[in-house]
């Protein structure tokens, strides 16, 4: 049976970047993916860097996320040195801004509103600021607001260089369905090693083809994007799995590195019902659809063909050009729309052990690869060096937020 300090379930940007952040501080992490399961959201996102654009309700843990969003931007900057100095992988790493435009009266009033809760991020632009910055852009355009430092990264090289970053730092990687995460005294570990019920017992993995358990941690984290948690933690008695809701997304690319001229844009575009990312290579990728509750993952051709159609109308030099590729991938989210972070924190259940050893790193939604370094250090510092501050932020996302 495997036997690791830190066991990872889940390798998208979350996942790896938990588990790289752990093992840089010697510790023994091993990451479970699942074969076959379904793309990562991590792998079918854009990788937009733009905590500007996201709104969340003006609640106590909406105005925590807001917070959290700017904070994991200003991350990314050593992030990025770092993965990449340890690599040699580029991320394509981008922060020259992200221009957001209006082409009707409703677009503008949201802009507006982005501004207002933008703490200064965001600001207004005029028309001519607007051509100056994209002068491909259609004459329809009507207002504009920049988010100055906010960009994009690519990522499927991110995850790449996460995954090459993870081999160094000697974090174990495990193919294998997981059908149960199993407390010890599920199996009878407890009492046959006779562990002290107030300390965190270990925590064990049973996989889908039904033999026992293959795998045992100190701590497992939980960063199964939108996979349902019900059935995999139903034998733990002591707290309400969270609910996750998948949302499909879909999207679609563009080849333009054939242009003999400059870039078709040159910075992250957002408007009404679609986004535009340029990439080092030459791709632009153009998003992305909502569909709540869907967890299929074909695209959708009518509602990719309505993406292109608001890309056309957004840069009309993009008629000339034909769609390279599409996709689709399943964002998950809480049912507040913040993230879902730390520890499963347990009732009062007399008899049952105090600690448990799950933890969340959920529910990210639009801003899991924005989120991704983040989270992972914040995890590694009240893990692994028990940092307060790092276990209060954490504790702001908590999943008792659900179960008062």
């Amino acid at each position: 049976m495997l036997d690791s300090e830190y066991i990872v379930i889940g390798s998208g940007v979350t996942g790896l970047c938990i588990a790289w952040s752990v093992a840089k501080l010697g510790r023994s992490v091993c990451v479970v993916h699942a074969p076959g399961a379904m793309p990562r959201a991590s792998r079918a996102a854009a990788g937009m860097l733009a905590p500007s654009f996201e709104q969340y309700p003006e609640t106590e843990v909406g105005r925590a996320a807001k917070s959290f969003a700017y904070d994991a931007l200003d991350r990314w900057g050593a992030f990025t040195a770092d993965l990449e100095g340890l690599t040699g992988k580029n991320i394509d790493f981008q922060k020259n801004g992200i221009l957001g435009v209006a082409q009707t009266r409703d677009g503008s009033e949201n802009l507006k509103r982005i501004t207002d809760t933008s703490t200064g991020h965001a600001s207004p632009l005029t028309i001519d600021q607007i051509r100056r910055l994209e002068p491909r852009l259609s004459k329809e355009i009507i207002s504009g607001i920049y988010a100055e430092g906010e960009g994009q990264v690519d990522p499927v090289q991110l995850l790449v260089a996460l995954e090459q970053a993870c081999l160094l730092a000697n974090v174990h990687f495990i193919e294998s369905s997981i059908a149960q995460v199993l407390p010890a005294d599920a199996i009878g570990q407890d009492q046959r090693h006779g562990h002290d019920q107030r300390e965190i017992q270990p925590v064990y993995l049973q996989a889908a083809t039904g033999e026992g358990p293959f795998a045992k941690a100190r701590q497992v984290i939980l960063a199964t994007g939108a996979m349902p948690l019900t059935n995999i933690l139903s034998a733990w008695e002591t707290f309400v799995p969270p609910t996750i809701r998948p949302i499909k997304g879909e999207a679609l690319s563009f080849a333009t590195k054939n242009e003999p001229s400059s870039p078709i844009v040159e910075h992250v575009i957002r408007s009404e019902g679609v986004y535009l990312c340029p990439k080092s290579d030459g791709r632009l990728i153009v998003g992305a659809t909502e569909q709540p509750g869907r967890r299929d993952i074909l695209p959708d051709v009518s509602a990719t063909e309505e993406l292109a159609v608001a890309a056309r109308s957004l840069v009309p030099p993009l008629e000339m050009m034909e769609i390279q590729s599409q996709w689709a991938g399943i964002r998950p989210i809480s049912t507040d729309g913040a993230p879902i972070l730390g520890p499963a924190l347990p009732y009062n259940a007399p008899g049952r052990h105090k600690g448990h050893g799950i933890h969340f790193a959920l529910a990210a939604y639009r801003n899991g690869v924005l989120f991704g370094p983040h989270i992972g250090q914040l995890f590694a510092e009240s893990l692994v060096n028990g940092s307060q501050s790092a276990t209060e932020i954490l504790a702001q996302f908590n999943a008792a937020r659900f179960h008062p």
